[in-house]
């Protein structure tokens, strides 16, 4: 039982080294920042996540909450943090929860 849990906490070490190693390049602190929105109208909204963008189509079906509060899309801006949930049409947004940069 002792060697299992050694076991265990070695590699628990080892996925933790190998996934922090990624955020360092040449010894330098890679800055990720959060997914957030680019662009938004009242039927779409685009957010931008690393230098990858991706725009969902905004329906009456479409849950949207502003900093834990129900919203419209109109109170969505750009610079937002923003996590989309897509719909089973992986080009219409299922839920939007955005909030203000911290």
């Amino acid at each position: 039982m002792k060697r299992v849990s050694s076991l265990i906490l070695l590699v628990v070490l080892a996925l933790t080294f190998a996934s922090s190693s990624d955020l360092y390049a040449k010894g330098k602190k890679v800055k990720t920042e959060p997914p957030h929105i680019e662009s938004v109208t009242a039927d779409s909204i685009t957010i931008k996540n690393g230098h990858e963008s991706k725009t969902y189509k905004i329906t009456r079906g479409t849950s949207i909450e502003l900093n834990g509060y129900k919203a419209d899309a109109s109170a969505l801006k750009p610079g937002m943090q923003v996590a989309v949930t897509p719909g089973c049409d992986e080009r219409i947004a299922s839920s939007i929860a955005a909030g203000d940069i911290q």
